[in-house]
């Protein structure tokens, strides 16, 4: 079985619409190309969660050509955040019209669950954790529902917690990341790599789940 998750790493910011709109602020595209070269975190860890069994791919939206047949897949999994979700959904109806079940899940998703129903077979809500390995044994036993509920508490705990796959991102154009990757984007020589976030810093972003707030495990 192979499957494809489908990522919408980040907002991307178009220079050339900003500059039509005569947005100025500085740095603002800069931010934007470095925020849009940033991976999935949350497709990477849906990757920990699938069975080491199925044949895994990982896409970035604008990898997908915009028109024609789109990469062939058992099932499809895309996450996205509310700024990004339009380009969410039209993937989603481009696969589903070819045939190819799709599954949506994110923030947005949670939030607005009957809009993503309507472009999905099956939706993830809350975290991908509890729920996307039900998902996995259920559509291969071709009973998937059109919602699962995933955990909201405890994600990091030992019996939830998967490790993301970074190992999918070999060989793909990520090298204008902030914080690279060991093992997966190789330094620029004689250059100290840049700081990355640390654990500590889960606590600072704002979340609409406040209990999701835990750092993950040292290990």
């Amino acid at each position: 079985m192979k499957v494809g998750l489908i990522a919408m790493s980040g907002v991307r910011v178009k220079t050339a619409e900003l500059a039509e709109l005569g947005v100025s602020l500085p740095g603002f595209v800069e931010r934007g190309k470095v925020v849009a070269s940033l991976p999935s975190l949350g497709l990477l860890t849906v990757a920990g969660l699938t069975p080491a069994d199925v044949d895994l791919a990982y896409r970035e939206v604008a990898e997908l050509p915009e028109v024609g047949e789109l990469e062939e897949f058992d099932l499809v999994g895309i996450s996205s955040f509310t700024a990004q979700i339009d380009e969410a959904y039209a993937p989603a109806d481009r696969y589903r019209a070819q045939g190819t079940p799709a599954v949506l899940g994110g923030i947005h998703v949670s939030l607005m669950p009957g809009e993503a129903a309507r472009h999905a077979d099956a939706i993830v809500l809350d975290g991908a954790e509890d729920a996307w390995p039900r998902l996995m044994e259920d559509f291969r036993a071709g009973r998937m529902l059109p919602q699962y509920k995933g955990a909201r508490d405890g994600v990091f705990s030992s019996g939830h917690y998967a490790k993301p796959r970074f190992d999918l991102l070999a060989g793909l154009p990520i090298t204008g990341s902030r914080c690279r990757l060991p093992g997966v984007v190789p330094e620029p020589a004689n250059s100290a790599p840049p700081a990355c976030a640390s654990p500590q810093d889960f606590s600072k972003n704002p979340w609409p789940w406040p209990r999701l707030k835990s750092p993950p495990p040292s290990t």
